[in-house]
């Protein structure tokens, strides 16, 4: 092969022949020298908390965006924003934005890589807002909304807030905006760094869903309005005692008053015993299983036997749990259809 210029439907083109062994090697070389700069300048330079976020349960950091500007500046390289998409709907206040950055070498002028970021106001942190009772809109059933127990400020007690639709989502595009931005940003660096090894991206939204409000404790109300039992007495864990297995401090008694759990999809997915009625009515055993809440407020429930049960996930989100599922299992529909069932409602014992 030679290096001749061909002419192709009028445009040149060059052709190159491959890397030899000995310019391979050196490539490989430097892009180990620079991945180990790389591992270097974030056990020195990044600051936990302000450039990366190490959340409980996962496996790797996640890159922040003061991070991902500072592997920019290690790296020589200037975001720019390529291309901006947007959907916005001034009668419903819908936003949508579908942000291209390209990272470009400052030297050369050469684009690096380009990362793609999405947001939208139907995202949970944007959609809904968490009020006191006193704030809700008038003629609204609290009791058919989705509540939140917090822990008041001195310690004693706690107190209860309510997720309401957030009416004023024009407000937010500009955040909207930024977000995918944001997104974009961290996808490029990531792609460009070849740090995906080093840090993930996809765990920062579920960082934000927990700043935005705390950690959600299920209000659990008995049907005659009594309080529920402590909420440690009916998780279950997978990783159970040997000689434990089957058994769960809130077993089912017949004749025993049940108790709903509202659960948030941000929530810790949980090992519960307790009715769980499918789609068609039809009640599943009374036996423990893991519970998946996801954002689009469909649940899946998967055996105990699964093999995903058996990992260590007690501290994964449920938006962490599908991502691990879709990564090391496959299409998350078929696993649904194959492995777990759909389920409408669940009672704890």
């Amino acid at each position: 092969m030679n290096n001749q210029l061909t002419v192709i439907d009028g445009q040149e083109v060059r052709l190159m022949e491959g890397y030899s062994s000995q310019e391979m090697h050196a490539v490989l070389q430097e892009m180990k020298q620079k991945l180990n700069l790389t591992q270097q300048f974030f056990k020195e330079v990044m600051i936990e908390g302000q450039d990366y976020g190490v959340l409980e349960g996962t496996a790797k950091p996640t890159l922040l965006k003061a991070g991902a500007e500072k592997l920019c500046e290690l790296y020589g390289f200037s975001p720019i924003v390529k291309m901006i998409e947007e959907t916005a709907e001034r009668d419903t206040g819908y936003y949508r934005a579908r942000v291209t950055i390209s990272l470009i070498h400052r030297r050369s002028g050469v684009t690096i890589a380009d990362g793609v970021g999405e947001a939208n106001t139907m995202e949970s942190r944007y959609r809904w807002r968490w009020v006191f009772e006193n704030e809700l809109p008038r003629g609204i059933d609290k009791n058919s909304l989705v509540q939140k127990s917090f822990p008041k400020k001195n310690g004693n007690g706690t107190y209860i807030k309510y997720r309401v639709e957030n009416e004023d989502l024009h407000s937010l595009w500009n955040t909207v905006l930024k977000m995918a931005k944001k997104r974009g940003l961290i996808d490029a660096v990531l792609s460009a760094t070849r740090s995906s090894g080093i840090f993930t991206q996809d765990v920062e939204d579920l960082k934000d869903w927990a700043e935005a409000a705390p950690s959600y404790e299920p209000n659990l109300q008995r049907e005659n309005g009594a309080p529920g039992h402590n909420r440690n007495e009916s998780r279950r864990t997978p990783n159970r005692p040997q000689g434990q297995e089957g058994k769960n401090p809130t077993q089912h008694q017949s004749g025993a008053q049940k108790e709903h759990a509202v659960i948030n999809p941000s929530d810790t997915p949980r090992w519960i015993t307790g009715t769980v009625t499918d789609v068609q009515g039809t009640a599943i055993n009374d036996t423990p299983c893991f519970i998946l809440f996801l954002h689009n407020g469909s649940k899946v429930l998967i055996p105990e036997d699964h093999p995903v049960a058996q990992q260590d996930l007690n501290n994964l989100m449920a938006g962490q749990l599908l991502k691990f599922l879709t990564r090391t299992m496959g299409d998350f529909e078929a696993i649904a259809g194959r492995s777990g069932q759909e389920i409408q409602e669940v009672r704890s014992a």
